[in-house]
């Protein structure tokens, strides 16, 4: 099966969260939200769906390998930032430990 790289956008617009999977992975965050999990991001799911809005989300890449859908992702989150220096509630990723994982 073929991967996917996608971005959960806030109710502003802003880019939430950025992941990649395969099947209904970029749905399952609604899922846990609306299921209670713990978090900051599913606090703004959660606020975003007991307000009846649709989770803004896009696929960005589609019909890639696991690696290269990795590479993006990790690119993507760097280029955008994560909390408090950026808009993601991404855990901090380095591009650096990623080419010492692969």
């Amino acid at each position: 099966m073929k991967y996917y790289v996608y971005i959960i956008f806030d109710w502003d617009g802003l880019p939430l969260y950025i992941g990649q999977g395969q099947g209904d992975r970029w749905i399952m965050h609604e899922r846990s939200a609306a299921n209670g999990k713990p978090g900051f991001m599913y606090d703004i799911l959660r606020e975003m769906q007991d307000a009846w809005m649709e989770i803004p989300k896009v696929k960005i890449h589609e019909c890639l390998d696991g690696e290269t859908a990795l590479k993006y992702e990790h690119a993507l989150i760097n280029a955008i930032g994560v909390m408090p220096n950026g808009p993601l509630t991404n855990k901090q990723v380095s591009l650096v430990s990623f080419h010492r994982s692969v």
